[in-house]
């Protein structure tokens, strides 16, 4: 967070949602700084895959800084798409987490 507040001109990427996998606390923080700060921007992938943090986050956020990140090697690129596929959100907004969102940010 101190970070995207020292530098708001720069992209922040917090992986894995900014968690720590153990408790939920950690993701759930990242939510709530990208929520506060135009700037950050939340990679997927994450070795505790929690059920609704995808959704959680597009409620709390929007879709549009919430970016695709598998993990892969370490775990199967299928769970990170699962999660997005199983999300209770919409059609546009998945397209923009699996591509458009990176797109955009990257400059392609």
């Amino acid at each position: 967070m101190k970070v995207a507040e020292t530098f708001p001109e720069v992209a922040v990427i917090m992986g894995h949602m900014g968690g720590d996998g153990m408790d939920g606390l950690g993701w759930r923080g990242g939510i709530d700084a990208a929520r506060r700060r135009s700037n950050i921007y939340l990679e997927i992938c994450g070795s505790e895959l929690h059920k609704d943090r995808i959704q959680e986050a597009v409620e709390a956020m929007g879709h549009d800084r919430i970016l695709y990140g598998s993990d892969m090697s370490l775990i199967t690129p299928s769970l990170a798409i699962g999660m997005v596929q199983e999300a209770g959100i919409s059609k546009e907004a998945k397209e923009a987490i699996f591509y458009w969102n990176a797109k955009r940010l990257f400059g392609f």
